[in-house]
């Protein structure tokens, strides 16, 4: 059983986090990449500076999506 899966935002095709690791021709993708296996759009997940406050405390980096080319 699937323990968790991503829609993607172009086509709606919703599949297991595994299938949007790696392609049939390419064969797995780099780490934090991924591509839509029904209609290849493809993007990373990219983590900002953390900031650290006067207390010790650390505020993780802001996590965004980017765009990157598609894979086979």
């Amino acid at each position: 059983m699937p323990w968790m899966k991503i829609t993607c935002g172009d086509c709606g095709q919703q599949a297991d986090i595994d299938d949007w690791t790696r392609t049939l021709i390419y064969g797995d993708l780099p780490r934090g990449e991924y591509q839509c296996p029904s209609c290849g759009v493809a993007f990373k997940r990219s983590i900002g500076p953390s900031e650290i406050l006067g207390n010790g405390h650390v505020i993780p980096g802001k996590v965004s999506l980017v765009p990157v080319a598609a894979r086979m």
